[in-house]
């Protein structure tokens, strides 16, 4: 599954953070990637560093940068490791 917000110029950051703030989106995001679980996020180093604690979901970052430790965070150094990792586990629905 991919869930993505943007603008009218498909524009989906700004400086490491997100360009607006809708308490509506933030409700949505929260609540379709925790619903039917287990779910896990996926995502790059720079979308990790943007975000707050995502609480209730497993949490997956691909970088080739030194590895996260943090709670509920993994980080792989590849799709492929990705790919790997993920075939390990057992996630309802992957974002």
């Amino acid at each position: 599954n991919v869930i993505v917000a943007h603008d009218k110029n498909q524009i989906i950051g700004n400086k490491l953070g997100l360009p607006w703030h809708f308490h509506e989106d933030l409700r949505y995001f929260r609540e379709k990637t925790m619903s039917d679980g287990p779910n896990v996020l996926i995502m790059g180093r720079n979308t990790f560093e943007s975000l707050p604690p995502l609480k209730g979901r497993d949490v997956i970052v691909v970088t080739g940068q030194d590895a996260l430790s943090k709670d509920n965070v993994t980080s792989v150094d590849s799709i492929h490791s990705l790919i790997s990792y993920l075939s390990t586990k057992d996630y309802k629905h992957h974002f």
